[in-house]
C-alpha cells in the first residue's frame, strides 16, 4: 500500500529562525510592534472594498464580545 501524499508547509530555514528569535526576544518583538506603517490609498476598488469589508467584520466582532461581556 503507497503511503498517503500530504503537503509539507514551508518552513524555510529564516522563518523559522525569524519566528525562534522573536518569541525568545520580548524587546525586538516589542520594537517591530511599534513600527510605523505607510498609510496610503489602496487604488483598486475591489481591493480597497475587500479590505474595508474585512475591517468592518473584525469592528463587529469586536463590538459584539464587548456587548456580550459588559451585557449593555
Amino acid at each position: 500500500m503507497a503511503p498517503k501524499s500530504f503537503e509539507i508547509p514551508d518552513l524555510r530555514l529564516e522563518n523559522v529562525l525569524i519566528s525562534c528569535h522573536l518569541i525568545f526576544n520580548p524587546p525586538l518583538l516589542n520594537l517591530l510592534k511599534k513600527l510605523k506603517v505607510e498609510i496610503k490609498k489602496i487604488e483598486n476598488e475591489d481591493d480597497r472594498m475587500i479590505t474595508f469589508s474585512e475591517r468592518r467584520s473584525g469592528i463587529y466582532k469586536k463590538a459584539s464580545k464587548l456587548v456580550t461581556l459588559t451585557g449593555a
